[in-house]
């Protein structure tokens, strides 16, 4: 829920920068207003997939592009992203074959991976970094590799990245 949250907050400032122009474009404004809505309803599926995350049936599994969850996720982060000097080098693969799944929750497990990954950038002295992201299709899989020229984890890190509500971020900071 955080996520478009941030994003909110990210386009209302970057819309009181450009109102704040005696030179604004409208145009540019509505497009930040749309991308705005967006994540308004993006919040509340996020809120309506929690009242319903109990409740999970397979039933709800449905054919999905990969791509696609994918790419929402991207879009949420890609102004944050480029205002912080961190670069998203994308490469997908044509064609891949559809997945089962629910759209919005492998987006919001994208959203996470991207979230620790910028963050891990944030920690290195220059600032800047890249996240790299690489779909491609073998056999009868899907392959989502992404990866960041952060920090990294110490072996001791490591071994916990899976344990439940482990973080490395300061208390407040991360999910888990």
């Amino acid at each position: 829920l955080n996520q478009p949250l941030n994003h909110i907050r990210l386009l209302a400032s970057n819309m009181e920068r450009l109102v704040s122009k005696p030179d604004s474009d409208p145009e540019q404004m509505k497009g930040k207003l749309r991308k705005l809505d967006r994540s308004v309803d993006r919040a509340a599926k996020i809120i309506d997939h929690m009242r319903a995350f109990g409740r999970l049936d397979i039933d709800d599994m449905q054919p999905i592009s990969i791509v696609t969850a994918l790419k929402g996720a991207l879009v949420l982060f890609e102004s944050q992203l480029k205002s912080e000097g961190v670069l998203v080098d994308v490469d997908i693969e044509d064609n891949l074959p559809l997945i089962d799944g629910i759209e919005s929750q492998l987006e919001q497990v994208f959203l996470n991976i991207i979230a620790n990954a910028r963050d891990a950038i944030s920690i290195n002295a220059a600032g800047t970094g890249t996240i790299f992201v690489k779909c491609s299709s073998r056999l009868h899989e899907v392959v989502v590799r992404i990866r960041d020229t952060g920090a990294g984890l110490t072996k001791e890190q490591l071994v916990k990245i899976f344990d439940p509500f482990y973080t490395t971020k300061p208390v407040g900071s991360g999910t888990g």
